[in-house]
């Protein structure tokens, strides 16, 4: 249950403490692995307010600078005078400037978001890509049990190549960019499911996939697991959000097979051609832990469904058998994929360079 919202001066400036919530909704997970679409759906439910853009607290806002005098108040001014409380159609005379912690302030630009745009919402969210890496805070600040954690997982080798195709991404050092996503995707997924498997009242992980595959079970049984009424239609429309230019979403004025609301079911078989080759080694070599076979992600995936049982299941089944005679060796062949993709780089740069100095030469 919401406690008493705080009293509002005729300044606008709130006069008691910041309120507390019974649940906090939270979507991690790496990028292009479907955060935006499930941000989308849930933040649609009428009871749950989660910003249109991220938050990025972690990223813009430094939590011990908190603990300083006049660390609250820097973090205040410093959100007003950015992008947010525009991209967010904040009302900003709602923001707390009474609060002290960090956890005031993530509550109070939440809450503003809340009052603002869908003031008759019980539960404030927040939509950040890597926030998972940061479930401690909010263990700390929060209360595992009121705390819903949304954790989105995709195929690497689709998620990689989703990116790639963003514009101006990965457009200096591909072959070193695939290394870093590799271990950050490995990481991330572990921290997923090693949380669920601890915390399964609060932690859960959704694979892409199945969002895509069958939108309309997952939000229904994503209500039931978070406490809220099931708004299977609304949230399918992504009724409180405007349509993106994202590969994963649809066009509701549009008749057409592979679809259901606003999400959209790619057709397999392209990805795999926005890669060279030394990148399909080095994402094929996650498969050496086993993880990714456990997950229904062989060589190049597939969307057969996947329950959360099966998840927690594949979770289990990695963390209790891939010890270090199973996870140093990977380790050891994804270091050596990535130190032979740096060298092709290197040596592929010195080859441009001299063919260069020849045209040059030659003119």
């Amino acid at each position: 249950m919401m406690h008493a919202e705080p009293q509002v001066a005729a300044s606008g400036v709130t006069t008691s403490e910041l309120p507390s919530y019974e649940k906090v909704i939270l979507i991690g997970g790496i990028k292009r692995s479907g955060t935006s679409l499930m941000r989308n759906l849930i933040g649609s439910h009428s009871q749950i307010a989660i910003p249109p853009i991220e938050f990025g607290f972690f990223i813009d806002f430094d939590v011990a600078d908190f603990d300083r005098p006049g660390g609250y108040a820097r973090a205040v001014e410093r959100f007003l005078a950015g992008s947010r409380p525009a991209r967010w159609s904040l009302n900003t005379d709602y923001l707390a400037t009474d609060g002290s912690s960090a956890k005031d302030f993530y509550c109070a630009a939440l809450n503003t978001f809340r009052r603002s745009v869908k003031p008759h919402a019980r539960y404030i969210g927040d939509k950040s890509t890597f926030i998972e890496f940061r479930f401690d805070t909010y263990r700390r600040w929060f209360g595992v049990e009121n705390i819903r954690f949304i954790h989105m997982l995709r195929n690497p080798i689709d998620c990689f190549a989703s990116t790639k195709r963003m514009p101006d991404r990965l457009s200096r050092h591909p072959s070193y960019q695939v290394y870093h996503f590799c271990d950050m995707w490995m990481r991330s997924a572990l921290m997923g499911l090693t949380l669920a498997q601890r915390y399964p009242q609060s932690y859960r992980v959704v694979r892409y996939e199945d969002l895509v595959a069958k939108p309309g079970e997952i939000v229904a049984d994503l209500c039931h697991w978070i406490g809220v009424p099931e708004e299977r239609e609304r949230m399918l429309a992504a009724a409180d959000y405007q349509r993106k230019d994202n590969s994963s979403f649809g066009d509701l004025d549009r008749k057409g097979t592979g679809r259901e609301g606003s999400v959209v079911k790619l057709k397999p078989g392209s990805r795999a051609d926005a890669l060279m080759a030394a990148e399909l080694r080095a994402l094929r070599s996650l498969g050496s832990f086993g993880l990714l076979r456990n997950l229904d992600y062989d060589g190049d995936g597939n969307d057969r469904g996947y329950s959360a049982e099966a998840l927690a299941g594949a979770g289990r089944l990695h963390l209790n058998l891939a010890g270090l005679r199973g996870v140093v060796p990977a380790y050891l062949r994804l270091l050596g994929v990535g130190a032979g993709t740096i060298v092709t780089m290197i040596l592929d740069r010195l080859r441009d360079r001299v063919t260069r100095r020849r045209s040059r030469a030659a003119k």
